[in-house]
């Protein structure tokens, strides 16, 4: 054992909010950038998927007020993360289908990719 101490839910949290800023304006034309961008995105997954194993219900109860959090569209991340890697209840599936709704209507092509997006979650994309 290496003896390094778990992070708390709460440093899981905290570290899960500061990874939408590396996703927000990717320059696609620099790998570094790319890179940390698809880095961030996998570690905000790996971190909800930890919440879930080791702390349920109160864990996703924490991670609900990520929902109201405009900042880096952390709201749009963690909606999707919730409803992707979470059996959610009826409440919190639809606030975070609302999230993605609204954010995604603020730009040209995050309204084309969610709406495919939203297509595949009901089951009503064309294959």
């Amino acid at each position: 054992m290496n003896g390094a101490k778990a992070p708390t839910l709460d440093q899981l949290i905290e570290e899960y909010k500061s990874l939408p800023q590396f996703c927000e304006n990717v320059n696609y034309s620099d790998e570094a950038a790319i890179k940390k961008n698809n880095q961030s995105v996998k570690r905000m997954i790996k971190i909800v998927k930890a919440i879930v194993k080791n702390y349920g219900g109160s864990g996703i109860h924490k991670l609900k007020p990520l929902l109201d959090i405009d900042a880096h569209k952390t709201n749009l991340w963690i909606a999707t993360h919730l409803l992707e890697e979470v059996e959610v209840d009826e409440a919190l599936e639809e606030k975070a289908l609302d999230v993605i709704k609204r954010v995604s209507a603020t730009d040209p092509l995050l309204k084309v990719s969610y709406d495919h997006w939203l297509k595949l979650y009901f089951g009503t994309a064309e294959n």
